[in-house]
């Protein structure tokens, strides 16, 4: 199996992170989707953070 570059990962979690919305939003309502979203675009962030630190630390070795 091949294994994914981080640029997959993020485009990965922004899928799940908007079929979730769109379930929930559907299912639960405006503002809990609001909330859902605001939630997945942190954990979109965290991660760019931390493939771009991580590549930094490596490329200064």
């Amino acid at each position: 199996m091949k294994k994914l570059k981080p640029h997959h990962y993020i485009i990965l979690l922004t899928v799940c992170v908007a079929i979730t919305v769109i379930i929930v939003a559907l299912t639960l309502g405006k503002n809990v989707a609001i909330s859902v979203l605001c939630t997945g675009i942190g954990c979109i962030i965290g991660l760019i953070l931390g493939f771009v630190i991580r590549k930094n630390k490596n490329a200064s070795k």
